[in-house]
């Protein structure tokens, strides 16, 4: 696991080193900042490295490339572990994978072995990533589009086309504003969607009929990516909220898994005294989908079901520690989701993707007591389900 890491830090700090060369040298070109003729546009292609969470929020953003460039191939190049996604987001011709290890010599590599050719346009959704710049500026494209920020300044110098990424600004409109610099025009849809399969929804179904649910029921997701542990709300309090949710609500619970976190769903499932069921992480991301569907509702921390939970339409009840709400809450109307979160001076603290070393432990995310969450959780069904009266155990 260190070996990986220390490869991945060297091979981003390579990719950081010659866009800083590449940048120190460029010479404007003619042609720099021009929207380019839809008519002459003919291939697309769009890098996404990272992560889940993100991906989901660019719907909207394909979806005005697409309607302005009916008849452009659009090729996406993104992980493994989001490759699946832009399918469900947009029509998109090709879906590209490139490993997670991204340094000068292996972009070049798979480029040569699979890149498109030439695109006519190139749009870069990653903010600060230095192997994605360099992947832009190896593609020749004949138009860049990407950000520019703080720990990018050389996305000016490399870019045809800049956005300034800004912290005060929702995901998903900063994606889009990337999106309507290089089509020229405004895009108003800016509702998340995603697409799951009949057989997908059918699964869901199938699981709820196998394991008696009745609606209405919450969904927990108490898990996190590896990489952002500090955002999760520990496994006690979301024992004693789906008690209570039980005891007090007389709603059903079903404890959502990730890939690799059943550890984490089961110190939940363990606390517990009254009745849940667990959804193993062994579905794929369409039938997790087709699941939190169908639930009235989601109670977790910041991470990626919150913007599946968004895209198919389901309230959220979203607890934010280190990371600015502003940027990530869940987009939907404001009346279908809270925020809890515990006002601190130090928070947030994530800047520009970058985490700084907390000395209290996060205390912005642990801090967060069962009871508020509780009050979010009865505010938003109260205010879904025209206030009706619950039922409590004796």
């Amino acid at each position: 696991m260190f070996s990986h890491t220390l490869l991945r830090w060297l091979d981003q700090l390579g990719a950081a080193l010659v866009c800083r060369a590449m940048a120190f040298v460029v010479r404007d070109s003619k042609g720099r900042g021009l929207v380019p003729d839809r008519r002459k546009v003919e291939r697309i292609v769009i890098v996404k490295l990272c992560c889940l969470g993100d991906a989901l929020l660019m719907g909207p953003a394909l979806r005005a490339i697409r309607c302005a460039y009916p008849h452009a191939e659009i090729t996406v190049l993104t992980t493994a572990r989001t490759s699946g996604v832009f399918p469900r987001l947009a029509c998109v011709e090709r879906v590209l994978e490139l490993p997670l290890s991204l340094g000068p010599f292996e972009i070049l590599r798979c480029l040569g072995n699979s890149a498109p050719k030439r695109p006519d346009l190139f749009y870069c959704f990653e903010p600060w990533y230095p192997a994605a710049t360099l992947i832009a500026c190896l593609t020749g494209a004949r138009c860049k589009v990407g950000f520019v920020c703080p720990r990018a300044p050389y996305n000016r110098s490399l870019f045809d086309l800049v956005v300034a990424y800004e912290e005060d600004k929702h995901v998903v409109e900063a994606y889009l504003a990337l999106a309507e610099a290089g089509i020229g025009r405004r895009w108003l849809d800016k509702q998340l969607q995603l697409s799951i399969t009949a057989q997908e929804e059918q699964t869901a179904d199938r699981f709820f009929q196998e394991h008696l649910i009745e609606r209405p029921v919450v969904g927990l997701f108490p898990g996190s990516s590896p990489r952002w542990r500090q955002k999760r709300w520990p496994s006690d309090r979301f024992a004693l909220l789906a008690d209570r949710l039980v005891c007090e609500l007389g709603l059903g619970v079903l404890i959502l898994t990730g890939k690799g976190q059943e550890r984490v769903s089961s110190e939940v499932f363990g606390q517990m005294r009254q009745r849940a069921v667990v959804v193993p992480g062994q579905f794929s991301f369409g039938e997790l989908a087709a699941i939190i569907k169908r639930c009235s509702l989601l109670v977790l921390a910041d991470s990626s079901p919150m913007h599946i939970a968004a895209s198919v339409g389901t309230p959220v009840v979203a607890l934010f520690g280190p990371v600015n709400p502003t940027l990530y809450r869940p987009y939907l109307t404001s009346g279908m989701f809270r925020i809890v979160r515990r006002e601190l001076p130090c928070s947030p603290c994530v800047a520009f993707g970058k985490a700084l070393p907390c000395p209290i432990d996060f205390e912005c995310i642990r801090s967060i007591e069962v009871d508020e969450v509780f009050d979010a959780v009865r505010s938003l069904l109260a205010s879904s389900r025209g206030g009706q009266s619950v039922a409590r155990c004796t």
